[in-house]
C-alpha cells in the first residue's frame, strides 16, 4: 500500500528483516520545489536520497546513515525516481529509532539547510540475538552443496591472479555438481563487464549484483556454505550471513593476507601509510578471519602468519590453480625477457620498474641486446614512460599472451613485497617459460635455486642470472620441467579441489581398531570413540584377530546397539598385522582410514574433526596424528603406540604397513606439535 508522507516522498516498504536488515524503498518526486529549479543550479548536478537514523531521545550522533545514488542529473519538475536502502543493523542497540529522510546534493547538504524540513519516520529495531560462531552443519555425504559466493567484483581472470584463481575454483566446483550463486558489489572495477558476465553464464552460475538486496530476501536455510572472497567483503557481510543463515558454514577466502603485504611494502619504502591506518586495516582483517568458520589462504607462509595473530584459527591452503598450458613451450629460446601483471597492484608496478633497471644494467655489462616486455593491464605513467618500442615494450592488456612468451627466454619477476603464491610465476612455468625471481616471489612455491628456478635478491644477482641464461650455461628446458612438476603438485586442479571440497562436506572415514585377546582395552577404546566423536560421517571397524577371550561375543552386543556405526571383522586364526591392514584398506574403498591402537582411550571432544581438518589443511599433507599421553601427567611419543589418520590418496600408495611411517614421517611430527589440544591416552 502506498503511503504519502508529503509531496516529495512515497514509501512503499519500511521494515527490519530477519532482525538484521533495515529495508526501505520508495519513490521521490520533484514537485517543483527542489532547490535545483533555481537557474543557478546545473542540470548535471548529482543528487542522492539520504537517511539519518537516531535513537529516540538522542538527537546526535546518528546510529547509522545511508545513501541511495540513482541519477547523474537533476530531476525535472514532475519527474520521479526510485530509491532503496538495505543497511546492516545487527550490531545496533534495540529500541525505537527516528528516521530523517531527505535529498542530498552532490556536495552533501541537507534540505533543511535550505529551509525545507526532512520527512521524519519511526521504526523499531528488535534485538538481533547473538550470532557467534557455532557448530555448523555440512553435507554428510559427497553430493551437491548449495554455495553462495560473495566477492567485490566478477572474477577478472585476465587482469589479476586472484580473479583467475576464483574463476578456476568456481569452474571446478561447478563441474563437480555443486550449485553456486555468485553475488558481487560491482561487476568490474572499471570498464565493460560483458566478457566476465559471459564467462559466468557459460559456467551456468547465476550472478546478482546487489548483495544486500539478495541477502534480505533469504529465508531459512537456503545455502550450505558461504564463501566470501577478500576480507573487506567478509567485514561487510559476515554478521548478516551469520544472522540470516545460522546453519551455513562461512569461509573467508583471504586471497592473500593483506596486512603482510602492507607491512612488507612499507618496509621497502614502496607504501606510505600511517601506523594508525595500518593497524586499523590489520584489526579489521583479523576480525573477519576470527569471525569465520574457516579461512582459506594460498600458502603455508600465509597460514603461519594468521596463526601467529589468531591462534586456533581454522585454516586451509587452497592455492592458485593451474594446469600445463596446451601450447607449452618445450624449448624457450626467445631473445627477450618478460614480466606480466596488473599494474594497479603496487607490487607489480614496483617489480616492473626494477626489472627495467636490471635489463639496462645487463645490456651495459654484457653488450647483449634483449627486449624487455612489460605485459598486462593498467600501466601507469611510470610504466608507460619506459616504452620505446625497441628494448622496452609496454603492451597494455593482451588477450593472448602466448606470442610474448615465445619471444622470451625467461620470466623476470623481481618482486620486492607481497604475500602468498604469485600467479604470474605459476602461469609462466606452466606455459614453458622458466623464472628468475626473489625469495618473496618464490614464497609458497619453494622452487629450488638453480634446479627449478633462479633466485636473486639484488640487481647484481639478477644481472648475473640473466648473463648465465643468455650465455647458454643453464639447461632451461630441464629446469622448467622440474619446476612444472613442483607447481602442479602445489597448484594442480585436483589437489586444490580436494582441499576445497573437504570444507563442503564430511568425507567418509572409518576408524580401525584391531585387537587380539584384549577385551577390556577394546571395550574402553570403542566406548571412548563413541562418546567423543561428533564427526558426522564415520564408522568404526573392529577386527578381532583370532581372539579367544570373549571379544567376539562382546562386540556382537555392541553391534546390536550401534548397527549403523559399527562393523565387525573376524580372523579365526591370528593373522599378520600387515595383512590385516591390507584387508581393511581394500574393504573400505573411498574411505579415509584412522588406525587407532586398542590401548588408547580418546580424551578430546571432536578429536576426529580436528584430525580431518589437519589432514585437509593442505594438499601436501597425506596423514596426521595427535599427541599420545601415557597418563594425564605427560606426553609419551612411544613408537609402540599409534593413532594415524591417512587420506585416501596416501592409502593408495601403501603396499605394506611398514610404508605408513615413511609416508607420514614429516606430517606426523609436524601435526603432533600443531594439534597439541588433541591429547589421546
Amino acid at each position: 500500500m502506498q503511503r504519502e508522507y508529503d509531496r516529495k516522498f512515497f514509501i512503499y516498504r519500511l521494515e527490519v528483516i530477519n532482525k538484521v536488515f533495515f529495508f526501505m524503498d520508495g519513490k521521490v518526486q520533484n514537485t517543483g520545489t527542489m532547490p535545483w529549479d533555481n537557474p543557478k543550479e546545473t542540470e548535471s548536478t548529482d543528487f542522492r536520497v539520504g537517511i539519518m537514523v537516531f535513537k529516540h531521545g538522542l538527537p546526535w550522533p546518528p546510529a547509522f546513515e545511508g545513501r541511495s545514488f540513482f541519477k547523474d542529473r537533476c530531476l525535472k519538475p514532475g519527474e520521479t525516481a526510485d530509491f532503496s536502502f538495505c543497511i546492516d543493523v545487527s550490531n545496533v542497540e534495540p529500541g525505537w529509532y527516528t528516521i530523517k529522510l531527505n535529498i542530498l546534493k552532490e556536495h552533501s547538504y541537507w534540505f533543511d539547510d535550505a529551509g525545507v524540513l526532512p520527512d521524519v519516520l519511526s521504526v523499531e529495531i528488535p534485538h538481533a540475538g547473538d550470532h557467534e560462531k557455532g557448530d555448523v552443519k555440512r553435507l554428510k555425504h559427497p553430493g551437491k552443496a548449495k554455495i553462495m559466493y560473495i566477492a567485490p567484483t566478477l572474477p577478472l581472470y585476465d587482469q589479476e591472479s586472484g580473479g583467475r584463481r576464483s574463476l578456476e575454483l568456481l569452474r571446478l566446483l561447478k563441474e563437480k555438481g555443486h550449485e553456486i550463486t555468485f553475488l558481487c558489489e560491482a561487476f568490474t572495477r572499471e570498464g565493460p563487464a560483458e566478457k566476465y558476465l559471459g564467462k559466468m553464464e557459460s559456467l551456468g552460475i547465476p550472478v546478482f549484483r546487489d548483495v544486500k538486496a539478495f541477502l534480505s530476501g533469504l529465508k531459512g536455510r537456503d545455502f550450505d556454505v558461504c564463501i566470501i572472497a577478500w576480507y573487506e567483503c567478509a567485514h561487510s557481510y559476515l554478521n548478516m550471513i551469520r544472522a540470516i543463515l545460522p546453519q551455513a558454514k562461512i569461509i573467508t577466502d583471504s586471497v592473500d593476507v593483506h596486512w603482510v603485504r602492507q607491512e612488507r611494502a612499507q618496509a621497502v619504502g614502496e607504501l606510505k601509510i600511517s601506523e594508525e591506518h595500518k593497524k586499523l586495516n590489520k584489526e579489521i582483517e583479523k576480525k573477519a578471519y576470527a569471525g569465520s568458520d574457516e579461512v582459506w589462504v594460498v600458502a603455508e607462509s600465509d597460514k603461519n602468519e594468521v596463526l601467529k595473530e589468531i591462534p586456533g584459527c581454522s585454516l586451509k591452503i587452497v592455492s592458485n590453480i593451474h594446469r600445463k598450458h596446451a601450447k607449452y613451450i618445450k624449448d624457450p629460446s626467445g631473445d627477450g625477457v618478460i614480466f606480466v601483471g596488473s599494474y594497479k597492484h603496487l607490487p607489480n608496478e614496483s617489480a616492473a620498474l626494477w626489472g627495467h633497471e636490471i635489463c639496462r644494467r645487463f645490456r651495459t655489462a654484457t653488450g647483449k641486446k634483449i627486449t624487455y616486455y612489460i605485459v598486462g593491464p593498467f600501466p601507469g605513467e611510470k610504466i608507460t614512460a619506459l616504452h620505446n618500442g625497441k628494448d622496452t615494450v609496454v603492451t597494455g592488456h593482451v588477450e593472448n599472451i602466448t606470442g610474448y612468451y615465445k619471444r622470451s627466454r625467461v620470466m623476470l619477476a623481481p618482486i620486492k613485497f607481497g604475500s602468498g603464491v604469485k600467479g604470474k610465476i605459476c602461469h609462466s612455468i606452466c606455459s614453458g617459460i622458466p623464472v628468475i625471481t626473489t625469495d618473496i616471489g618464490n614464497e609458497g612455491l619453494g622452487l629450488v635455486d638453480r634446479e627449478e628456478a633462479l633466485i636473486a635478491n639484488s640487481t647484481d644477482e639478477f644481472v648475473d642470472c640473466l648473463t648465465r641464461v643468455f650465455d647458454g650455461k643453464i639447461d632451461l628446458k630441464a629446469m622448467n620441467k622440474k619446476a612444472l612438476s613442483k607447481i602442479l603438485s602445489i597448484a594442480g586442479e585436483q589437489e586444490n579441489l580436494s582441499v576445497a571440497e573437504s570444507s563442503l562436506y564430511y568425507k567418509p572415514v572409518v576408524v580401525v581398531v584391531m585387537a587380539r585377546d584384549q577385551k577390556g582395552l577394546l571395550s574402553r577404546c570403542v566406548d571412548s570413540i563413541l562418546a567423543k566423536t561428533s564427526y558426522a560421517n564415520y564408522k568404526i571397524a573392529v577386527l578381532s584377530n583370532g581372539c579367544k577371550d570373549g571379544t567376539k561375543e562382546m562386540m556382537t552386543e555392541y553391534r546390536g546397539k550401534f548397527k549403523r556405526l559399527l562393523d565387525l571383522h573376524y580372523n579365526e586364526k591370528p593373522a599378520a598385522f600387515d595383512s590385516s591392514v591390507k584387508y581393511l584398506i581394500k574393504k573400505y574403498p573411498g574411505y579415509d582410514i584412522v588406525f587407532v591402537d586398542v590401548r588408547l582411550e580418546i580424551l578430546t571432544e571432536k578429536w576426529l574433526t580436528y584430525l580431518y581438518n589437519a589432514a585437509y589443511g593442505s594438499n601436501a599433507v597425506k596423514a596426521v596424528t595427535g599427541r599420545i599421553y601415557a597418563s594425564l601427567g605427560g606426553e609419551v611419543r612411544a613408537p609402540s603406540s599409534y593413532m594415524i589418520y591417512c587420506k585416501r590418496d596416501a592409502l593408495k600408495k601403501i603396499k605394506d604397513i611398514k610404508d605408513i611411517p615413511a609416508q607420514v614421517a614429516y606430517p606426523l611430527e609436524h601435526m603432533a606439535v600443531a594439534q597439541n589440544d588433541m591429547p589421546v591416552h
